[in-house]
């Protein structure tokens, strides 16, 4: 099998990683996971990190329950949770190697790891 996803362009990655946004309520952890993804980058592997939303996405879902949002408002603001967990988690305080990016298509040539925050569908 040579990894290739009919329908799919091959992006090049040798793993594709959900990180909960919920780990970083505990930073230790967090930092933690991040330093074994790089070490896996650092041995050659392309890893795609999706970042979970994390606290604030919590927090839009309680206001969601509390005030009923329309679903494209619950969607997009929810999304944008997301991006902002990759934004932190791409910070020097937890990373020298993840690369914040806003598709995946325009960082097709960026070695080692990448963190795609973005969601192609919306």
């Amino acid at each position: 099998m040579d990894g290739a996803i009919t329908g799919f362009p091959p992006y090049g990655f040798s793993a594709v990683v959900k990180f909960g946004g919920s780990i970083m309520r505990d930073l230790a952890v967090c930092k933690h996971a991040v330093a074994e993804l790089e070490r896996l980058a650092d041995h050659g592997h392309r890893i795609l990190v999706v970042p979970g939303g994390g606290i604030p996405d919590k927090a839009i879902e309680a206001v969601d329950v509390a005030a009923s949002l329309t679903p494209s408002t619950a969607h997009h603001a929810c999304a944008l949770a997301q991006d902002q967990t990759g934004y932190m988690l791409a910070d020097p305080a937890f990373s020298s190697k993840l690369v914040p990016s806003a598709s995946l298509g325009g960082h097709r040539q960026l070695n080692g790891m990448w963190n795609s925050m973005c969601d192609e569908g919306s």
